[in-house]
């Protein structure tokens, strides 16, 4: 039953995926771990508000349930709301005393750290994830992200290239490599390759008028002012749309 909730999600039919799920719980078969599984589906289809509910749920029928803890506080991370910081750190406490390894929960842990601005926490809660995980791309993208704020360049770097090794088809990843490479003031052409191997690999809307304005720079660097000012007229394009 759960490999076909899951078979409707990939397909991205989730209103069925729900549908097929609670009509199974209506039969009698209610279980923690379907409310879990509704919790998911909800997340993915964007429907954080019944998210939440059935994750509530999931622990009101098995309180010591670390992922569903742990679930809680990925949503409440994304949220902006005053209290959901606080709401993030009780949920994350109580799935470290249950399972202290369990999956992503470090990640987790880490981006609540950084969010309250313990830097140092933050990347070693980070490494810890990306030793258990190498492939963790996010984890390692996130620790550059905490040494760029640390001023930690050179290790910025290394996040950023093993990020790259983990997932080529990051975007973002490749912007800030470029970065670097402008803010040394060396390897203009590579930081140029970068950038546009980056614009290529389609990046969030949020994320293309960096890419751009980039462009602008660099080709600005080497000289090249008309394609600089074609760049930023295309950054400021990009920056409009999303807003």
């Amino acid at each position: 039953m759960i490999n076909i909730a899951n078979a409707y999600q990939a397909m991205g039919v989730y209103d069925e995926a729900e549908k097929y799920v609670l009509d199974y719980m209506a039969k009698g078969f209610g279980d923690s771990q379907l409310f879990f599984l509704l919790g998911n589906l909800m997340v993915h289809h964007d429907e954080i508000d019944k998210a939440v509910s059935y994750f509530e749920k999931c622990l009101d029928g098995n309180p010591r349930s670390a992922s569903a803890h742990n679930a809680l506080a990925a949503v409440y991370l994304n949220r902006d709301g005053a209290s959901d910081l606080a709401r993030a750190e009780e949920h994350i406490d109580s799935a470290l005393a249950l399972n202290p390894t369990l999956m992503s929960l470090r990640y987790n842990a880490a981006q609540l750290r950084e969010k309250q601005n313990r830097l140092t926490e933050a990347a070693d809660l980070y490494l810890q994830e990306i030793a258990d995980s190498p492939k963790s791309f996010k984890a390692l993208f996130n620790l550059s992200r905490v040494y760029r704020q640390m001023g930690r360049e050179d290790e910025e770097y290394e996040a950023l290239k093993k990020a790259i090794e983990a997932e080529p088809d990051f975007p973002i990843a490749y912007f800030y490599l470029a970065r670097i490479y402008i803010r040394r003031g060396q390897n203009f052409e590579e930081a140029i390759a970068l950038v546009k191997k980056g614009i290529e690999l389609k990046p969030a809307p949020a994320d293309l008028p960096l890419g751009y304005f980039l462009l602008a720079d660099l080709y600005n660097r080497v000289g090249d002012v008309v394609q600089s000012e074609e760049y930023a007229r295309k950054g400021q394009a990009a920056a409009k749309a999303k807003s």
